[in-house]
């Protein structure tokens, strides 16, 4: 994706359909860390951060629902033999009008404070009184406030439980700024190493992330996930060429031409 697609479908698809949101976050793609989406970000109010490089944890929830959206495209795709494209509107309708299993409630009763009209309650709504599905303003404000209470309290009691899973399987070592650590690769091949050569830790960014320097001054941001311990005896590090000391013959220096043993198959 382009950036100038990204900036239009956030433009059509979000703000003139939902408002403008507070905030945006997502990975480190490009469309999405171009200038032109900044600025696009910029002119509407909306704060954008993004995760760290390959670590798709920082951005579950949207990585979770790419997920389940391919799922039911693939499903779909099979059944009726179509192009993706083609049925892209039905499986983001099978996904808001499904309940989330961290929310308990549909996107759809979040966003509209009711239930869909499908095709299964056409004809219970035809002999349905219409006093009787007349709701007031009020009554849905009232309504939508009392399932976002019902999403939130939901929401807290699920990351609780996800929280003390991860807790127990996450083993952090803080690192202090100077170490050296070697960084996962995301995608090594068969025969190279699961991590890179040596780098310096700067600093800490925030809880969990460190900002990392190669030999080059390029400095990265990583979460400590993708990051091992690497023990180098400082004695053994060659200083970068700008720290060598470099010494300049005189003018007056002759130098001495040395002709050099040949050298035979076996040595000297």
């Amino acid at each position: 994706m382009k950036a100038e697609t990204a900036a239009r479908m956030l433009v059509e698809k979000i703000v003139f359909r939902f408002g403008t949101p507070r905030s945006i976050h997502s990975d480190q793609g490009r469309q999405f860390e171009s200038i032109l989406f900044q600025h696009t970000c910029e002119l509407l109010g909306i704060k954008k951060s993004h995760s760290s490089a390959y670590h798709p944890q920082g951005n579950g929830i949207a990585e979770r629902a790419i997920k389940t959206l391919k799922e039911r495209l693939r499903n779909i795709i099979l059944d009726s033999n179509s192009e993706w494209d083609q049925v892209m509107e039905h499986a983001l309708m099978t996904m808001n009008t499904t309940k989330n299993e961290t929310t308990n409630i549909t996107p759809y009763q979040l966003v509209y404070g009711r239930f869909p009209r499908s095709i299964n309650s056409i004809d219970i709504q035809k002999v349905t009184n219409d006093n009787s599905v007349h709701v007031s303003v009020e009554e849905l404000a009232r309504k939508i406030v009392n399932l976002e209470e019902a999403a939130k309290a939901n929401i807290e009691a699920n990351q609780m439980k996800y929280k003390f899973y991860y807790d127990r399987d996450c083993h952090y070592q803080e690192i202090k700024p100077g170490s050296w650590v070697r960084i996962k690769q995301p995608n090594p091949s068969a025969f190279s190493s699961r991590y890179g050569k040596p780098v310096r830790v700067v600093r800490a960014q925030i809880p969990g992330t460190y900002i990392v320097e190669d030999g080059k001054g390029k400095q990265a941001v990583v979460h400590h996930n993708r990051l091992k311990m690497h023990h180098i005896d400082e004695k053994y590090l060659v200083p970068p060429l700008s720290k060598r000391p470099i010494k300049v013959p005189d003018q007056n220096t002759e130098f001495k031409a040395v002709n050099l043993p040949n050298l035979g198959w076996g040595g000297i």
